[in-house]
């Protein structure tokens, strides 16, 4: 039986101890398994961190995006594999890797030790913050700027957060562009390859679905990112907000919509700014910063039965 460590957000939207108790009964038939209960992100991430030291081959993250990116942050480069059990409101990574919904399937589908771990890519996030610099990983998106900002706004109200899910994502995005994105001017500067754009924020894909909201593909540009696609946010009024959306399911991506540029097969991209932006990473907020550079290399994420998402 290879050692296993479980990893839990008890504050997770579908997490109960019912849930809890079948997870380790179902984890325990393949695995030695031992639970934590972190209080805080950075005490997940230590935890992940012990867990490889003491020669941990399976750390599981249950919850959602936010335990995963947590827990991910010290398996990146380590031959421990990630294990997802989504239990949280949205559960995007798994749905990336096409790992089962319903925890209980999940779980039984890390029992199944023939199958060798996907390679997950990941991207390297550099920032200048106003607590100093900050290096981090990005599973599935990163955005600075409006996105980022919405993820604030949505996370202030955990209650509606659990309750209601994608819509609630979707309600927050539409109150955010009009009281406060809308009016944004563009004071900050994006960079790739040398050419620098104004802007108000950006968005950045590296897997082949971006997306908040269930099981409705978004994407920035046609195909799938080579390494990464970005937007640049120029400006966003609240009259372009449907044709935005329109554009961002269909097949074309978001390239021609005025306010909004596009650039694909970016290496690494940069924005700066004279005032510190929110910033997130896989719904995750991570702060806000002056600097925020992201870079894709040759790093990844061992995922325990997920598929790779190209």
């Amino acid at each position: 039986m290879t050692n296993a460590i479980l990893i839990a957000n008890p504050a997770a939207s579908q997490f109960t101890g019912a849930l809890h108790r079948t997870i380790m009964t179902v984890l325990g038939r393949h695995h030695t398994v031992a639970a934590l209960w972190p209080q805080s992100g950075s005490e997940a991430r230590t935890m992940a961190a012990e867990a490889t030291q003491r020669g941990a081959q399976l750390v599981v993250a249950v919850g959602g995006d936010g335990i995963v990116h947590q827990v991910a942050q010290s398996l990146v480069g380590t031959q421990t594999a990630l294990g997802i059990i989504p239990a949280g409101t949205t559960n995007v990574l798994a749905r990336i890797l096409n790992i089962p919904s319903k925890p209980a399937a999940a779980a039984k589908l890390l029992g199944r030790t023939e199958q060798p771990p996907a390679r997950c890519p990941v991207v390297k996030i550099t920032a200048d913050t106003p607590d100093g610099p900050m290096r981090c990983w990005g599973l599935f998106s990163v955005g600075v700027g409006p996105d980022a900002a919405i993820v604030l706004r949505a996370e202030q109200e955990p209650y509606r957060k659990y309750r209601f899910g994608s819509i609630h994502y979707a309600r927050t995005a539409i109150g955010t562009v009009w009281s406060d994105i809308r009016r944004r001017p563009p004071t900050a500067t994006v960079t790739i390859d040398g050419s620098g754009r104004p802007a108000i924020g950006m968005m950045v894909q590296f897997q082949p679905v971006y997306t908040y909201f269930g099981r409705v593909p978004l994407r920035l540009a046609p195909g799938i990112p080579d390494p990464m696609s970005v937007l640049t946010i120029e400006a966003l009024p609240l009259r372009r907000a449907g044709r935005v959306l329109r554009a961002a399911v269909g097949s074309a991506g978001l390239e021609g919509v005025k306010g909004l540029h596009v650039t694909p097969a970016v290496e690494a991209v940069e924005i700066t700014s004279p005032a510190p932006l929110e910033f997130q990473a896989d719904g995750e907020l991570l702060g806000s910063a002056t600097r925020v550079r992201v870079s894709r290399g040759d790093d990844f994420v061992l995922v325990a039965g997920g598929q790779s998402p190209r």
